[in-house]
């Protein structure tokens, strides 16, 4: 599975999901299509129209393994821990409520069924002020990070 698409359902309606993007994630986003839409005309009729985000040149979908390798290349380059792309999004999600996102609005942006199980992951780092994520309102001060 790691070198393969597999195109299938989502494992529960909260993997389909709307998630909030930065403006420049959208300009980010923008540019890529544009890149794209060169490419599409420079392919002809070999480019596959997939309607996918992240192609090739001719449009095909990328490797899974393809994601996982250039993250920790990234990484690497810009001089940053390697960590999983999994690890990563968790630490998306403890980001969050570092910057007081409720914590049932970042359950619900990162696609899991239950509350229960970000308040059990996220943990304030030990050189936190010792505090745990807050279920709703604003969150307070402090690091937080998956255990």
């Amino acid at each position: 599975m790691g070198s393969q698409v597999i195109d299938q359902d989502t494992k529960s309606v909260a993997g389909e999901r709307l998630v909030p993007l930065s403006p420049d994630a959208v300009a980010t986003l923008r540019r890529t299509r544009a890149t794209q839409a060169a490419e599409r005309l420079q392919a002809g009729s070999a480019y596959q129209d997939s309607g996918r985000l992240v192609v090739d040149a001719v449009g095909a979908p990328v490797s899974p393994r393809w994601y996982a390798d250039r993250f920790k290349a990234l990484s690497r380059s810009a001089g940053v821990p390697v960590v999983s792309l999994h690890t990563a999004r968790h630490g998306y999600g403890s980001h969050l409520l570092d910057r007081g996102v409720p914590l049932p609005i970042v359950s619900q942006v990162m696609g899991h069924a239950s509350v229960g199980r970000d308040g059990q992951r996220l943990r304030p780092r030990a050189e936190g002020r010792g505090r745990r994520p807050r279920e709703s309102g604003p969150g307070g001060s402090g690091s937080l990070t998956l255990m």
